[in-house]
C-alpha cells in the first residue's frame, strides 16, 4: 500500500467511530461516520443493497456526518420491560458525543416482535421519520438538533 493509501485508510478510521452498547438484556451496535467516507456509501450499497444514488447524494448534501444503527436487539424473554428504550437511548447518547447530523437505521419489520409491538412506531416515538419502505425493512432517519 502506498503512503497516500495508508493516509487515506487512517483518515477513514478517524472519520468512522464504532458504537457498541451492551446491556444484560440486549445490545446495539453501529458507528458514526463522515458522509464523504467509504463507510457511508458501503452502508447503503453493500450492507443493504440500496443503490438509490439520488437519495444518497441528498443525504451527503444535507449532512456532514451520520450515525448508523446497524443492529439493536432485546432478548426475547426481556421484551416488553423497557429495555429497548434504554438501549436506544444509550445508543443515541453515545452517538451524540460525536455530533452526527442524523441517525439512520433500517427498521427490520420482517423480524418477529411481541404481539402488539410496532417497531416503526417505537422509532417514531424517538423522532425517527420514515424515508423509504423496502421489502426488507423501512429506512428511517432522526435529525439531530445542535
Amino acid at each position: 500500500m502506498s503512503d497516500i493509501g495508508k493516509y487515506i485508510k487512517l483518515l477513514e478510521n478517524f472519520m468512522s467511530r464504532e458504537i457498541m452498547i451492551e446491556h444484560d438484556h440486549g445490545s446495539a451496535e453501529g458507528y458514526v461516520t463522515d458522509t464523504n467516507s467509504e463507510q457511508f456509501i458501503n452502508w447503503f450499497n453493500n450492507r443493504h443493497k440500496i443503490y438509490d444514488q439520488t437519495m444518497i447524494d441528498k443525504f451527503k448534501d444535507k449532512y456532514k456526518s451520520v450515525a448508523f444503527l446497524n443492529n439493536m436487539n432485546v432478548d426475547e424473554d426481556s421484551r416488553g420491560n423497557g429495555y429497548g428504550s434504554e438501549i436506544l437511548e444509550d445508543f443515541i447518547s453515545d452517538a451524540s458525543m460525536h455530533y452526527p447530523d442524523a441517525i439512520i437505521l433500517i427498521a427490520d419489520t420482517e423480524e418477529s416482535q411481541n404481539d402488539g409491538f410496532d417497531l416503526v412506531k417505537f422509532y417514531e416515538g424517538y423522532d425517527f421519520e420514515i424515508v423509504k419502505r423496502y421489502s426488507f425493512g423501512i429506512l428511517m432517519i432522526m435529525e439531530m438538533l445542535w
